[in-house]
């Protein structure tokens, strides 16, 4: 990976932990049961869109890992 893959690595992260979090407490925003839904239904989806992304066939490792 170069610089340039890396920085993207960083700020990725970054910005995908905090739409996470986001999205989790949007989804959990009103509901007193104590079941985590929102982390439920934030990783079922982030597994589906990376496994389309992993069938890319165009898609190289460095890029499938800062877009994961």
């Amino acid at each position: 990976m170069n610089v340039l893959e890396w920085g993207a690595l960083i700020l990725g992260g970054g910005i995908g932990a905090g739409v996470r979090y986001l999205l989790d407490g949007a989804i959990i925003r009103g509901r007193k049961d104590a079941f985590p839904l929102g982390i439920l239904v934030v990783n079922i989806v982030g597994s589906f869109l990376l496994g389309l992304l992993a069938g890319v066939p165009q898609v190289s490792p460095a890029w499938l890992a800062i877009i994961g």
